[in-house]
């Protein structure tokens, strides 16, 4: 027993003495590893590291985060506390650092972003009052007034420099970040009594329009106060209509006589190319009210014999206006007619209910056409025709619409030829025959004919049309800016 007992003990002794060294061997490894791994923590600036920020802004922080890497286990999801110090003054002017703190592992950690506020903003000098013409004869120029104001410096109007030269004044101020402004003004001497000067002279000669805008006038006082507003002016003018118009400006400051000035404005007409007749004859084939579902049709008529066309579109059919392209493309005269043909009605939807109507549905068409050819036309027909009577109920609009355009610019085109395919549905074949009758009637040369393309009986026609004019020495052409007008009467 005592020898057994001896050998039990001898052999706990040894086990014991084996797992002391496993257990030093893994913590010398665990130390090793952990010393070769290099275990740190690292910071991550949430956006941008440097921030440019304009005066007047505010700073919002887009924070930080910090975790755990290493050079053996990588990175772990081990949560680390990120703290920030934000100077209390970081929206003035200047560069500040936000600070970013962690610690791990009994190790301290920092990172800065950096936040600069720079002031880019002008500031704003006004002169008052802001006009010139301020000075009389006995006194010489005395400063009207100024004020100067900054974003960041507020109130500057004693930093600004005033330096007067000749006639003129110079003024110029800059803010605490060097931005500079400059103003100008004029010193004209005003007489010792009231006085009207008119900006563009007494006599101003315009070019005929739709509507018309005064030069401008500025009014004074002896001591060289802007009383502008105490003139009344009276005078009426019609400025798509020629003539001469008179305008009398007055002004009655209570005291003595009122000061009167006077202004002559002429209306020219727009300068237009003179027309000329074909050399040759000529056929006009004219196509009004589209573009519709048969324009297609037709124009593929017309390019299988190379002949030239011209529209007179309108926006009764949106769903055909990319076809105006087309007619652009392969060479046809594109003209407005009118955007809605509104010539039935009585009120004001009618395009004929007054100047301003017709012009306004006018414009709108012709800015369609730019659209789709990338050109602006001066050529239209009147929906109707110049003597047109549906716009009786309007009496004398047509009178007044046939000056006024062709003051503006713009050449009107009837016709003399009628299809006739505006009467009711037709044959082709009666199409056909009334054109031609129609062209052996003109005795001068040329037939501007009327048709409609959205017609598809009259669309029909057309080739027929063709065939019988080249045959007998026609020439077919496009209407342009020098093409005969062939103008009806007005009736109304």
């Amino acid at each position: 027993m005592g020898r057994a007992s001896r050998g039990h003990k001898r052999k706990k002794r040894i086990i014991g003495i084996t797992v002391l060294a496993l257990v030093l061997l893994l913590i010398t490894g665990a130390a090793a590893a952990l010393l070769y791994d290099a275990r740190h923590a690292e910071l991550e600036i949430s956006g941008q590291k440097e921030i440019v920020l304009e005066y007047g802004g505010k700073y919002a922080d887009a924070g930080a985060k910090a975790f755990s890497r290493g050079k053996l286990f990588g990175q772990l999801d081990t949560p680390i506390d990120v703290y920030a110090y934000i100077p209390h003054d970081i929206d003035e002017l200047g560069e500040h650092e936000v600070k970013y703190f962690c610690s791990y592992l009994g190790r301290s950690y920092e990172t800065v972003r950096t936040v600069t506020v720079v002031d880019t903003v002008f500031p704003v000098l006004e002169l008052v009052p802001s006009g010139d013409f301020n000075a009389t004869v006995d006194r010489g120029y005395m400063e009207p007034g100024y004020s100067a104001r900054d974003n960041h410096d507020g109130d500057i109007t004693s930093q600004v420099i005033v330096n007067v030269s000749g006639d003129r004044v110079y003024y110029s101020v800059s803010d605490s970040s060097g931005n500079t402004v400059y103003a100008e003004r004029e010193i004209r001497v005003a007489p010792t009594e009231p006085v009207i000067m008119l900006e563009g002279g007494e006599f101003v000669t315009i070019e005929a329009a739709i509507s018309y805008e005064d030069p401008g006038f500025k009014a004074y006082d002896g001591n060289a106060n802007n009383v502008s507003d105490r003139v009344v002016v009276k005078g009426e003018i019609t400025p798509y209509l020629t003539g001469e118009y008179d305008f009398t400006y007055i002004l009655d400051l209570g005291y003595g006589e009122p000061v009167i000035a006077s202004r002559k404005v002429t209306v020219v007409p727009v300068d237009m190319p003179a027309s000329v007749a074909p050399a040759q004859k000529t056929i006009y084939l004219t196509f009004d009210d589209g573009p519709g579902p048969y324009t297609e049709q037709l124009l593929d008529i017309l390019k299988k014999y190379k002949v030239k066309a011209t529209f007179f579109v309108t926006a009764q059919n949106p769903e055909y206006l990319y076809l105006i392209a087309r007619e652009h493309e392969e060479g046809h005269t594109v003209a407005v007619h009118t955007y809605s043909h509104e010539i039935y009605s009585k009120d004001e939807t009618n395009v004929y209910s007054s100047v301003e109507a017709y012009y306004a549905d006018f414009m709108k068409m012709r800015d369609i056409i730019y659209e789709q050819t990338g050109m602006y036309t001066n050529m239209f027909r009147f929906p109707g025709g110049s003597s047109n009577t549906l716009s009786r109920f309007n009496p004398g609009i047509m009178t007044t619409l046939s000056q006024a355009m062709p003051n503006m610019g713009f050449k009107a085109f009837d016709w003399n030829v009628s299809s006739g395919d505006a009467n009711g549905r037709r044959k082709p074949e009666q199409i056909k025959q009334n054109v031609i009758e129609g062209v052996q009637s003109i005795s001068y040369g040329y037939a501007v004919v009327l048709q409609h393309d959205i017609q598809d009986f009259s669309v029909e026609a057309v080739e027929g049309i063709i065939i019988w004019g080249l045959n007998n020495g026609y020439t077919f052409a496009a209407l342009d800016m020098t093409a005969p007008r062939t103008p009806h009467a007005v009736f109304n």
